[in-house]
Order: C-alpha cells, then structure tokens, then sequence
C-alpha cells in the first residue's frame, strides 16, 4: 500500500514538473516570436556581461579614477575608442564601470519595490475592509507625487549615499506595483485553491504567500522588467542633479553632469552616456513588451 501511495506521488511530482517545463517552454517559444524583444534581451544582456566582467576589463584605479592631465579632451580614437574627458581619464572604462553602477542600483531598487509593493497589494486585496482603506490611502498619498520628485525628496532628507538612494528610487516606484498586485489577488482570493487552503489550516499569512503572490507572477515579473528602464533613468537623474552618486565615482548621470561644459568643444563626453541611457532603456522595454505578451494568456491561440 505504501509502495502504491509513494509511486502515486512521484507520479504527481512528475506530472507537475513536466508542466512547468512545458509552461517555461511555451512562454519562450513566444517570447522569441517576437524579434524587437529578442533585440532588447541580447543588448541588455550584453551590458549585463560587461557590468559583471568590468573587474577583468578594465583598472579602475589607473584607468576610471586616476587624472591624467596630458591626455584631457582627447577625441575618439584607437587608444581612446570614447575619447578622454576634461581630465583626461578614459571615457570607455568609465561608461564600463558605470555600467556596474547604474545596473546595481536600478535592480536593486527594483527588488525593494517587488519585495514592499507586492507584500503590501497583496495584504490590502486578501483583506479588504479597513485595512486595504489605510493602505491604499497612504499608497494613493505617495503615487499623487511624481516619482523622480518623490526619490529626490527622500534621497535629499536621507543624504548622499548609494543605500540611501536605492530606498529613494524603491519607495519611489512602489505605489504603481501596490495597485497591480492588489487588483490581482482581488480577483483570485475567492477561488476554490484559497478556499482549499484555509480549510486545511493554513493561517492568512500562508495563504497570501503559498497560494496568492504565485498567482500574481505574471504581471509583477513583467511591472518589475519594466521598472528596472524607470529606475535607471531615476538614477542617472539623481546622479545628474548632484543627488546621487558623486564623483570620482562613475555613474552615467553624473558623467552626462560632467560633460555640460563641454557640450560645444567635446560633445562626446555628454553623447556618449546619453546615448548608453537610452539604449539601455529602449532594450528593457523592448524585452518588458515581448515578456508581457508571452505571459498573456488572452494571447494563446
């Protein structure tokens, strides 16, 4: 009888894992079906490679901190491929650390924004009541405030420092999840699986994180794929406007900062991280675009 019992949930397990491979299959295959979002995903993973072999690439003591006078407002060339800014260091080993920078913090602040919005939507959709009137009161408080002012204010009130400005841009950008993730378990939190759930003992907290965020997957994967484009440009602003990270260290915003007064003898200093900003951005929402059509499921034929 044990032996029928055991070979019964092996069976299970196996039914189970061969659908959710099925499933992953299914939602590539569709992913790939669409070129631009196979475009971003092949550019934004190879600035992910270079951000993670930065160390290999190049020194950032000799070649991203150190001034080198002699060399200042060098256009591009083969030494230079970016040129040197108006102290000479190289302008490509900077964007390549910068990389490491702006990509860190933007997902970072992005898994603050997960982790906070998608517990604090799912508490308020599960219970409802006065409770969802207090959070989503507070949450309507900080989404009526435009989230690149919103991150300057709280990054401004908790000083300058890479922690501070992560909390900035993840506070900043919670409001919009919060809604998402609460209109989703609105709309599963009387299905038969909850019912199941608390009929087998499971407390509220166990049913929120077992059985209601697993099925609010789709859309905070793709709000969080898209967010990261969102917190990239809030801190290059940041760092632009003297808020975030400060020099020497490099970081696109603070580099596009630097190059202003040079805009007319050595626009490259400016275009260059610019141009790295925005294709940036342009990649993650081509990818975002394609994941969210591969997780629709209205799309399946």
């Amino acid at each position: 009888m044990s032996k029928n019992v055991t070979t019964i949930n092996d069976t299970g397990s196996a039914l189970k894992k061969r659908k959710k491979i099925s499933r992953s299959s299914e939602i590539w295959m569709r992913m790939k079906s669409k070129k631009s979002a196979m475009i971003g995903l092949i550019i934004f993973s190879l600035l992910i490679l270079v951000a993670l072999s930065a160390g290999f690439l190049v020194d950032y003591q000799d070649d991203v901190v150190t001034p080198n006078i002699p060399e200042r407002l060098q256009g591009p060339s083969m030494e230079h491929p970016f040129g040197t800014d108006s102290i000479g260091r190289d302008i490509m080993s900077r964007m390549i650390y910068g990389a490491r920078i702006s990509l860190g913090v933007a997902f970072a602040a992005v898994i603050f924004q997960v982790i906070v919005g998608t517990l604090i939507g799912a508490i308020s959709g599960f219970y409802g009541g006065k409770v969802d009137d207090i959070l989503m009161r507070i949450n309507d408080v900080f989404a009526s405030i435009p989230n690149l002012l919103l991150a300057i204010t709280i990054a401004t009130a908790l000083g300058h420092s890479i922690i501070n400005m992560i909390i900035a841009i993840g506070i900043a950008g919670t409001p919009s999840l919060v809604r998402i993730v609460r209109a989703t378990v609105m709309s599963v939190k009387d299905q038969e699986f909850v019912e199941a759930g608390k009929a087998l003992g499971g407390n509220d907290m166990q049913i929120i994180v077992s059985h209601l965020i697993p099925n609010c997957i789709a859309p905070i994967i793709v709000q969080g794929t898209l967010k990261i484009a969102t917190a990239i440009l809030a801190t290059s602003s940041l760092s632009f406007l003297g808020i975030g990270i400060k020099p020497p260290t490099p970081e696109w915003g603070n580099m596009l900062s630097g190059g202003r007064e040079f805009l007319r003898n050595a626009p490259y200093i400016t275009v260059i991280p610019g141009l790295a900003i925005v294709t940036t951005i342009l990649s993650i929402n081509l990818m975002g675009d394609g994941l969210r059509d591969a997780l629709d499921p209205k799309l399946k034929q």
